[in-house]
């Protein structure tokens, strides 16, 4: 009997890996409902917290959106209204300066250097002789 007990314990020696993983099989199949619901309600756990997270931080990219949206819309706003108010006070200036121009005209009809100092002032232009 040495001998067998010798040749076992050379084969256990040699070959560690294969009565360990037996051992660990019998462990894991005795535990394996319990360990096997820990593992499951963990992984569901985890999962559940990935999903919230997800919608917070799709939640706050929406908002970022539309409040970047509204400050572009709000932008864009202000722009016209620049613009029409500008084109507006352009028109009514421009006949204002027409109106002054022909009546210039009319009262310098013979004078024509007077009439080009006149228009120039109204202009914002500088008169050269």
């Amino acid at each position: 009997m040495n001998i067998t007990l010798g040749k076992a314990w050379s084969w256990i020696k040699h070959h560690w890996y294969v009565p360990f993983l037996i051992v660990l099989m019998i462990l894991f199949a005795s535990l394996q409902n319990g360990i096997k619901n820990k593992f499951f309600d963990l992984f569901e756990l985890s999962r559940k917290r990935y999903k919230e997270e997800l919608d917070v931080i799709n939640k706050n990219n929406a908002a970022k959106n539309e409040q970047k949206d509204k400050i572009i819309k709000d932008h864009k706003d202000v722009l016209t209204k620049i613009e029409k108010d500008f084109d507006v006070k352009i028109e009514a200036m421009e006949k204002k300066k027409q109106e002054e121009i022909s009546i210039l005209v009319e009262k310098h009809k013979g004078e024509p250097d007077e009439m080009a100092k006149e228009i120039a002032r109204i202009l914002g232009a500088k008169h050269v002789e």
